[in-house]
């Protein structure tokens, strides 16, 4: 069997959903965003066949599930591609059994109304024409979807297929809340810096899959008899290898600075390369470094939480903002002026990269990322109620608390907190003249930004230093 560099990308997501107490709540939306995910053309890249590659329901039964299974399989033959096969629902089996997926709208029902997926799985490596095969279950029991060694090496197919098997718990296990299938749909949308140009069914993903999934043990199996090399079973592009060469100038800037403190001639500049690095020098040789490398680590986390927080709102919140919209954001999250009155307006990048490495009025950067996040939310009609991709983000930087009180405080401040004021300070230093006048510039709690004008003795001094207050103070007065 042969393989072309690039082969066609197949992929059909089940989400079988059964009936009564046995539901489970969310099954449908995990479907579909991990569907919407593996048919990214940046990410998963799979052929969108709409209807026939995303098939959720109740009561599927055995029959209509193995015949879109097989016009699937049919599909990637005819191309010489590859299938991406993923079951998400309930799982039924004994110690030892083969692993049955629930397709009949019930548990506990008749072994012929549902699917046996080791038998399933191994009818499709037999299957002559694909490229390969990635497996995604995520349902109780998932171990036992593994296919016996022998349907693989002493099958039609003589063991020359390319196989990887991603579970989301052992054959012994419960799995809950659909957990696999939403941990994996959010590293593929964020990346995972430091691991190459795509994801695959390798170490890397199981470790940060089991850094993110608790309660249930997922695990992996992978065969490869094919006789040929390149990397054709990989799950997803890596995003975060991509966003990595596309750093902006301010995370750019912090990268650089930080590792000029170690060593002036190490070359490092994105955040696979810092992660690489760290890896690798865990010890520092010299105590004087410490403080060097724990400074790296903290741009390193920054790097990460700047990176989920742009991808969550270029998703969330970028198609509806404008460039006086990004501009009102800035300003309701605390960022100071000497950041928002440059020449050209500040782009998304820019905002979420400012609050990742330098914080603002919220004091610290996760604090200023979580009232960046609020202000978009509010700014963009969501009133209190936070997008279902922001309370997970939330959750993930535990950021939860701050977000819902900043966009608490922005819906329920006072009309007259949505224009800056300017306040103005006349200083005497003790004598009969005033001899400068302080502004502050606030938006809501937020301080944009502060200047001491001085002035000369008398009426026609503090007139100027006014006028010249009220000036510096004027390109934001109808920001809003």
């Amino acid at each position: 069997m042969t393989a072309a560099t690039n082969p066609t990308r197949h992929v059909l997501v089940v989400g079988a959903q059964c009936e009564g107490g046995a539901r489970l709540e969310g099954l449908e939306d995990a479907a579909r965003a991990l569907h919407a995910a593996l048919v990214d053309p940046k990410l998963g890249a799979c052929v969108d066949r709409g209807e026939q590659s995303l098939l959720i329901g109740t009561n599927l039964g055995s029959t209509q599930v193995r015949e879109a299974v097989e016009r699937a399989a049919q599909d990637a033959r005819r191309d010489g591609g590859l299938l991406v096969l993923a079951l998400l629902g309930h799982g039924e089996g004994a110690e030892g059994a083969p692993l049955y997926f629930v397709t009949s709208g019930g548990e506990n029902a008749a072994p012929l109304s549902n699917v046996n997926v080791p038998s399933l799985l191994g009818d499709l490596l037999n299957h002559p024409g694909l490229a390969g095969l990635i497996a995604i279950v995520d349902t109780c029991l998932a171990g036992g979807a593994v296919p016996a060694t022998p349907v693989i090496i002493a099958g039609p197919q003589g063991g020359n297929v390319r196989f990887s098997l991603l579970f989301g718990a052992t054959a012994k296990e419960l799995a809950f809340d659909l957990r696999l299938s939403r941990g994996l749909t959010r590293m593929i949308e964020e990346g995972m810096p430091g691991t190459g140009e795509f994801l695959k069914v390798d170490d890397d993903l199981m470790e940060h899959l089991r850094e993110q999934i608790d309660g249930q043990q997922p695990g992996r199996y992978v065969f490869d008899g094919a006789p040929y090399f390149g990397d054709v079973l990989w799950l997803a592009r890596n995003r975060a290898a991509s966003l990595n060469r596309d750093l902006g100038s301010i995370a750019s800037k912090a990268v650089r600075d930080a590792v000029l403190r170690i060593d002036s001639s190490l070359q490092l500049s994105t955040e696979g390369e810092l992660v690489a690095w760290l890896k690798e020098n865990k010890q520092t040789a010299s105590a004087g470094s410490w403080a060097a490398v724990h400074r790296l680590r903290e741009v390193l986390a920054e790097l990460e939480a700047g990176r989920k927080t742009l991808n969550v709102a270029n998703k969330v919140f970028g198609p509806n903002l404008t460039e006086d919209d990004l501009r009102l954001v800035g300003m309701l999250a605390g960022l100071p002026l000497r950041f928002l009155r440059n020449e050209s307006p500040p782009t998304l990048r820019d905002l979420v990269e400012y609050a990742a490495h330098h914080g603002g009025a919220a004091g610290g950067q996760h604090r200023a990322l979580a009232h960046l996040v609020a202000a978009m939310t509010q700014v963009t009609g969501h009133g209190d109620q936070l997008p279902e991709d922001v309370v997970i983000w939330a959750q993930d930087l535990e950021l939860t608390p701050t977000v819902k009180n900043h966009l608490r405080e922005l819906n329920h401040q006072p009309h007259g907190e949505w224009a800056p004021r300017l306040v103005l300070v006349l200083a005497d230093d003790g004598g009969e003249s005033v001899v400068r006048v302080d502004a502050w510039l606030l938006f809501g709690r937020a301080v944009l930004g502060s200047q001491r004008f001085l002035c000369n003795p008398g009426d026609k001094g503090l007139k100027a230093a006014l006028a010249k207050a009220v000036a510096w103070s004027a390109p934001w007065a109808n920001g809003p």
